[in-house]
């Protein structure tokens, strides 16, 4: 980032980019080596469904899109159970049973 001292003017390292600068080259090389895992283990449950009628590089762009969401699609049974069946969240019955007992404190 670009910042002035006092008496100097506004010099600018033209190769620092103020929205990367918050990225170091170690954070990113996490990313991607957890990308890369997560990727390889995706593939790995991928070929052992035995799946004989995709090719290796169907294989390894759907291994890609399973890394990118870890939810495969939105059926019953991968989806979260409070958008398919309405339940609520411990913490969500925990707010709802607090407020319940406030609001009767107060009446009484």
């Amino acid at each position: 980032m670009c910042q002035k001292a006092i008496g100097e003017p506004l010099g600018c390292d033209p190769s620092a980019s103020e929205f990367d600068s918050h990225l170091t080259p170690q954070k990113r090389a996490i990313r991607r080596k957890h990308y890369k895992r997560i990727k390889s283990q995706a593939l790995k449950r991928l070929k052992g469904r035995n799946n004989r009628y995709l090719s290796d590089e169907e294989l390894e762009k759907h291994a890609a899109f399973l890394t990118r969401t870890r939810k495969p699609c939105s059926c019953i049974m991968c989806v979260n159970a409070r958008k398919a069946f309405g339940k609520l969240t411990r913490q969500e019955v925990a707010a709802k049973l607090k407020e319940k007992e406030g609001i009767g404190e107060l009446t009484e």
